[in-house]
């Protein structure tokens, strides 16, 4: 089950990647930012809709699990929940998207910084959007390995 499971993303990342590869080679770097915020505006729809199911004060824990679910869970990422009174947080420690997105980037001429730039950027921009969206404040930081965001009430301190 393992394996199979290491193969289905294998075979997603390679598709994203395929996807971007396509998208540069016919467009050119000069319409990434536009279709990265596309993409981010896109994402954040579907976040936002899914955490409008809670009650706005749970607002930032269904951001946070959003983010555990999508980078961490799917992806078999080393991640870290911390949950204060006015706060969620989300550490990943080992991003197995960028992991898994890096292991074949080299098969479509792509380097780790265009990568991080399109996929950390484009995830890290809609999880701010919907943040934002939502009335709560945003906080984002990268690793080498992976990233941290934390979705908190406009009223608590960071």
């Amino acid at each position: 089950m393992s394996n199979r499971y290491d193969e289905i993303k294998d075979e997603m990342s390679y598709y994203l990647l395929l996807q971007a590869y396509a998208f540069l080679k016919t467009s050119g770097n000069r319409d990434i930012a536009a279709a990265r915020r596309y993409l981010s505006q896109k994402a954040s729809e579907t976040t936002i809709w899914e955490a409008k199911i809670f009650p706005g004060d749970l607002y930032s824990e269904a951001l946070g699990h959003s983010v555990a679910k999508h980078m961490g869970d799917a992806f078999n990422s080393k991640y870290d929940l911390q949950i204060g009174h006015d706060y969620f947080r989300v550490i990943l420690e080992d991003c197995g998207y960028i992991g898994c997105i890096l292991k074949h980037a080299a098969q479509f001429d792509l380097e780790e910084s265009e990568c991080r730039t399109i996929f950390c950027g484009a995830c890290l921009a809609s999880y701010r959007l919907s943040a934002k969206k939502l009335g709560l404040k945003f906080h984002s930081s990268l690793s080498h390995l992976g990233c941290q965001m934390t979705f908190s009430n406009p009223k608590a301190p960071q």
